[in-house]
C-alpha cells in the first residue's frame, strides 16, 4: 500500500512533524510512505536519517 503524508510545513518545529516522522517510520516497515511538506526551505527536514 502507498502511504503519503501531506504536511504544511514539516520543517518546522513541533510535535506534529516529530509524530508524523515515527508513525512514518513504522509503517514504513511494511508500506511505501511518503512525506510532502507544502513549504519547503531547508535543504534536509531536521529528522532526515542522511
Amino acid at each position: 500500500m502507498k502511504i503519503t503524508f501531506l504536511i504544511h510545513d514539516l520543517y518546522g518545529l513541533g510535535g506534529t512533524s516529530r509524530s508524523t516522522h515515527n508513525l512514518a517510520a513504522v509503517l514504513a516497515d511494511r508500506h511505501a510512505v511518503t512525506s510532502v511538506s507544502l513549504r519547503w526551505h531547508l535543504r534536509l527536514p531536521p529528522l532526515s536519517p542522511e
